[in-house]
C-alpha cells in the first residue's frame, strides 16, 4: 500500500505539460523542409524558437505549421533534422520570407574506424530501478518535439559503447489535455495503436550546452501498457523494455544525454516510472526549447547497457 500511495502523490506532483505557449496575438506560419539535393520532404524535422516552448516536428510530408506570438519576432528559429545541415533564421525573416520552401542541405560526416578494445559490461543512466523501492510515476503530454531523458557518464578516461537502451513502466491512459482548461479530459478518441519515439543521443558540453552527435536518426516503436486505473500493479512492477543500439554503434567519452523524442503528437497521458534520488533527468517541452532539469532530485527510469573501456 506504501508503494501505490507515493506513485499517486508522485504523480499528481510532477506531472508536466509540454504545450507551446499560447498567446491571443499569435498566428499561424507555415512552411515546407525540402531537400535540397534530391527535392524530396524531410519528414519530422525539428521545427522551433531557440529556447522556448514554442516549436513543432514537420510531418511526413515535410510541412509544419507554427504558430508565433508577435513578441517572438527578434527571438531566432530553428530547423534541424539528423543528417542535414541544420539552419537558423531570425522570427522576422522567416515570418517575411519569399515563399514556404526551406531548403536543407544533406550533411556530410567523418566516420571514424570503432576500435574494440579490452572492457567491461555496465549499465549507464539509472541502474537501480530494477532493484528499488522507491519507485513512482510521472506522467506528461507527448506533444511534438517533447523529450524526456537521462544523464550518461562513463566517468573520465574512458569509452563507452552504448549496446542496449531500456526503459521502464510507460504507459497510457484514456484521458487527453485539454489546451483552454489546462486539465485532463476523459476521452474515447485517446485510443491509439502505438508510441513512436527518436533516439537522440546529445554531448554536454563545456558550457553546458546539448549537441546531437547522431548521424542517422533511431526510430522506435513501442506498445505502451494500458494504464487502467492508478493503482495498476501491471505499471508499478512491469519489466523493462529493452532495444538494440549495437547496429548504430553509437560512442561516447564524456558525459551525454540521451532522450526519447515524441516526433509525432500523442493524445493520451503518457506515465513513465522514475526513482526519486539518481542520475540528472532532463525533458523539453518543443523541438529547440530550452532543456530543464527534474526538480526534486527525479529520475527518469532510462538506462543504457554498455561496454566501457579505457581511452
Amino acid at each position: 500500500m506504501k508503494k501505490r500511495l507515493i506513485s499517486f502523490l508522485a504523480a499528481g506532483l510532477i506531472s508536466f505539460a509540454g504545450f507551446s505557449q499560447q498567446t491571443d496575438n499569435a498566428q499561424v506560419h507555415k512552411g515546407v523542409l525540402i531537400t535540397q539535393q534530391k527535392g524530396t520532404p524531410v519528414e519530422f524535422a525539428n521545427v522551433g524558437i531557440v529556447e522556448k516552448s514554442i516549436g513543432t516536428t514537420s510531418n511526413m510530408d515535410g510541412r509544419f505549421e507554427l504558430k508565433i506570438p508577435s513578441e517572438n519576432l527578434h527571438d531566432s528559429i530553428r530547423f534541424s533534422m539528423i543528417g542535414y545541415e541544420t539552419i537558423t533564421l531570425t522570427v522576422s525573416d522567416f515570418i517575411h520570407r519569399v515563399n514556404d520552401t526551406i531548403w536543407m542541405a544533406e550533411k556530410l560526416y567523418s566516420i571514424k574506424d570503432l576500435v574494440i578494445k579490452p572492457s567491461r559490461s555496465a549499465i549507464l543512466g539509472n541502474s537501480r530501478m530494477e532493484n528499488s523501492n522507491n519507485r513512482m510515476l510521472m506522467a506528461l503530454v507527448a506533444r511534438q518535439g517533447c523529450e524526456v531523458g537521462i544523464l550518461l557518464d562513463p566517468k573520465k578516461g574512458n569509452q563507452a559503447i552504448l549496446e542496449t537502451l531500456v526503459f521502464y513502466g510507460m504507459s497510457i491512459k484514456d484521458e487527453i489535455f485539454d489546451d483552454i482548461t489546462n486539465t485532463w479530459v476523459a476521452s474515447e478518441a485517446a485510443e491509439f495503436d502505438s508510441i513512436r519515439f527518436r533516439v537522440n543521443l546529445y554531448r554536454v558540453t563545456s558550457r553546458g550546452k546539448f549537441e546531437n552527435i547522431l548521424t542517422k536518426p533511431i526510430y522506435i516503436k513501442y506498445q505502451a501498457h494500458k494504464f487502467e486505473n492508478r493503482w495498476d500493479e501491471d505499471i508499478i512492477s512491469s519489466h523493462p523494455v529493452e532495444f538494440d543500439l549495437s547496429e548504430h554503434q553509437l560512442v561516447i567519452d564524456g558525459k551525454s544525454l540521451i532522450t526519447l523524442e515524441f516526433y509525432t503528437d500523442v493524445p493520451n497521458k503518457v506515465w513513465f516510472q522514475c526513482l526519486l534520488r539518481g542520475p540528472a533527468s532532463y525533458h523539453r517541452h518543443t523541438s529547440h526549447g530550452k532543456f530543464f532539469k527534474y526538480s526534486m532530485g527525479l529520475s527518469t527510469g532510462l538506462s543504457v547497457k554498455a561496454r566501457v573501456m579505457k581511452i
